[in-house]
């Protein structure tokens, strides 16, 4: 009877620790944002695709929870600058962000357990990310011709190097030992995620890369349970199963392949396998909507591994209703017509937010997310409409005419002929180079009033629209 008390005694201790909340209080400086972007990481692992949108209010504070089960990073994006935050279980924090575009230093403050770690991490790390990466290349352009074993010892080092600020911390008892833990493991993967990169270019196939990403595999464990609620190194998963999948490829079953262009995640554990399909899919759906017919994939996703949360998210930007409403755009073939023109014959009185992309520019493709209902819904309460105009080459129409049809963008599509770019570049860019994804917003007079405006994924968007075109305006 005793051992029967202890046995249920010691269940709800586990089922009070298994899903533990975690708090953020935060206040934003020097910013007219009244929202921001929020990753809350899954139950078991990170999230870096999918955004909740947390209201920042008159007095710039806003607030932030979830529950989790392990040490997992969360994400939060302010005026496009993300903030990555590695929190346990029980976890309170209070952060200040200061959103002045020329603070160079102390732009992030944060108390609370693990504070210094993850202010010490955003603005060394985070901030210019690219910068730690750049001995890993280093390296490989100095030692490219050593054995393989000789370099992986330089690797070796580098590793280290880049994690005794977390030794030193931990010394000082400033973070917890499993915050040093668990981000000695995101921080490894993504430099072996880099090694990974490097060996392709410097090597492309044959034994010294194979040898060398056989040496990394044994020195950063890409199936460490850790690693999955470090978002940072999630795309180690992806060196590591591509390069499994040269010798195991026989062992995949095809029929449950979602993405052939990464197929090498049917080899991962099944548990992983779940969450890096959903997450894959996510990821295609973003970034090359013309490729598949999403609906399909989404169908065959449920069906073989549907991963709850995942599920959630990808519904709310459901590929199957997106193809319902495929006709809810309009193509607009003018041609020989300036852009004044363009606006006047076919926008009089109107007021227009224009988004000049191609089909080729990844991140103007990867704004297109933001283009969901609240954003629609939004946009409608000011009357302004939306205009897509393509810098497309004519060679390249049936593929615009593909990706526009796919993508489903409500609202108006132009692409913009010679006489429509050569006008855009002297009214918009003064002649200069033109570069994109570029906004603009048009006045009911037909007049440019912004010819660089904010974009979808900024959340000062709204606070420029509201600004011009107030309720005593609409």
């Amino acid at each position: 009877m005793r051992l029967f008390f202890y046995l249920i005694l010691l269940n709800m201790l586990l089922f009070k620790t298994a899903f533990a909340r975690v708090l953020i209080k935060g206040n934003v400086k020097n910013s007219n944002n009244s929202e921001l972007y929020c990753y809350k990481p899954f139950k078991n692992f990170g999230n870096n695709e999918f955004y909740s949108i947390i209201k920042i209010d008159s007095l710039g504070q806003f607030m932030v929870d979830f529950e989790v089960d392990n040490p997992s990073f969360v994400k939060m994006v302010l005026s496009q600058q993300a903030i990555f935050l590695l929190v346990e279980p029980n976890d309170t924090l209070r952060i200040s962000i200061n959103d002045k575009n020329d603070v160079a230093h102390n732009w992030l403050e944060i108390e609370g357990v693990n504070s210094k770690g993850n202010e010490y991490f955003n603005e060394i790390y985070n901030k210019i990310p690219i910068e730690k990466f750049y001995n890993i290349r280093n390296l490989f352009e100095m030692h490219s011709t050593d054995r393989p074993d000789s370099l992986m010892e330089y690797v070796k080092k580098d590793m280290q190097f880049q994690v005794n600020w977390l030794d030193s911390l931990y010394e000082n008892n400033l973070i917890t030992k499993v915050y040093a833990d668990y981000m000695k493991v995101g921080i490894h993967s993504v430099l072996a995620s880099e090694v990974g990169k490097m060996c392709d270019y410097f090597f492309r196939e044959g034994n010294k890369s194979s040898k060398i990403k056989s040496d990394l595999f044994r020195l950063v464990d890409p199936l460490n349970p850790k690693l999955y609620s470090c978002t940072i190194g999630h795309p180690y998963y992806d060196t590591y199963f591509e390069e499994l999948y040269k010798t195991q490829k026989a062992k995949i079953d095809t029929s449950e392949i979602i993405i052939d262009e990464v197929s090498y995640i049917s080899l991962a554990p099944e548990k992983l396998k779940d969450y890096l399909w959903g997450r894959a899919l996510a990821i295609y759906m973003d970034l090359g909507p013309e490729m598949y017919d999403y609906c399909e994939l989404f169908n065959k996703y449920k069906k073989y591994y549907n991963h709850d949360e995942l599920v959630f998210f990808i519904e709310k930007d459901n590929p199957c209703i997106k193809k319902e409403l495929s006709n809810r755009f309009k193509i607009i073939k003018d041609e020989g017509v300036s852009l004044d023109k363009l606006i006047k014959e076919n926008f009089n009185k109107q007021r227009l937010y224009i988004d000049l992309w191609a089909t080729w520019c990844l991140p103007c493709k990867k704004e297109f997310k933001y283009y969901n209902d609240d954003f629609y819904r939004f946009m409608s309460s000011y009357n302004v409409k939306l205009l897509y105009i393509s810098i497309d080459d004519k060679s390249k129409e049936d593929e615009w005419i593909k990706q526009v049809k796919s993508l489903s963008l409500i609202g108006s599509h132009v692409r913009a002929d010679a006489l429509l770019k050569s006008s855009i570049k002297k009214m918009i860019y003064k002649n200069l180079t033109v570069s994109i994804p570029r906004y603009i917003l048009i006045d009911e007079n037909g007049k440019i009033i912004v010819d660089n405006a904010k974009r979808p994924s900024d959340t000062a968007l709204k606070r420029e629209i509201h600004r011009l075109f107030s309720s005593n305006n609409k």
